[in-house]
């Protein structure tokens, strides 16, 4: 019988921030280095400006973050989005958690990203692993480009659980014997869905959270060699 298995994206299968490597790699393809990294060192700034005046919770800076989307070409922005993967993040992956799901996808599990990271950056990962859905923060665009506003939440946090409830529902699936995967605090809603639960490469998270849950798994992928 199938069942699901949710992986958070960034520092857990892969050893990037996919949402700042591929905006990046895209304002350096469009402006040049130099300009393109100036334009994306504003764009930090602008963060830790944000989190200086007390903006703390990644949700929030999440959605500042993507107002610098504004006026983006969608599909420039997804060509990018393709390159930069091809030609770094298929490197940054990590294979202990591909070894992963190459053995849930043995057992017909359904394999599903949750991220808040954008479908653009996502979508490539996603056809490369062969995952069956992606959910992920959602951007809003207008005549082609991005307008910097987002659909709904970000999905981070409580985000995370609640499009995961969406998706069980939408799809008529069950969350008995699913499988969660997580590096980070904000990942902690979405491992409360499922019955199995496992932390990537963050033991102080696993300490704390073995008090809560004593079948907490452990997945130490810090020494994998590059695919």
């Amino acid at each position: 019988m199938s069942y699901c298995v949710f992986l958070d994206v960034d520092e857990t299968l892969i050893n990037c921030k996919t949402l700042l490597a591929t905006f990046r790699h895209h304002l350096n393809a469009v402006h040049g280095g130099s300009v393109g990294d100036a334009r994306f060192s504003c764009i930090m700034d602008s963060l830790s400006d944000a989190q200086a005046t007390g903006l703390s919770d990644r949700a929030s800076l999440n959605q500042l973050y993507y107002r610098h989307f504004a006026s983006i070409d969608v599909v420039n922005l997804a060509a990018t989005c393709e390159s930069w993967f091809n030609s770094t993040g298929i490197k940054l992956l990590k294979t202990r958690v591909c070894d992963e799901i190459a053995r849930h996808q043995q057992r017909n599990a359904q394999i599903v990203l949750v991220s808040g990271s954008y479908h653009a950056c996502l979508d490539p990962l996603s056809r490369y692993l062969k995952a069956d859905a992606v959910l992920c923060t959602e951007l809003v665009s207008a005549q082609g480009v991005y307008t910097g506003e987002l659909q709904g939440y970000p999905t981070i946090g409580v985000g995370k659980a609640q499009r995961i409830a969406d998706y069980i529902f939408q799809q008529q699936l069950s969350l008995h014997g699913s499988f969660a995967y997580g590096d980070h605090q904000s990942d902690v809603p979405m491992l409360e869905m499922a019955d199995e639960k496992v932390i990537v490469d963050n033991h102080n998270l696993y300490s704390a959270l073995r008090v809560r849950w004593p079948e907490l798994e452990w997945l130490d992928s810090q020494q994998d060699e590059v695919m």
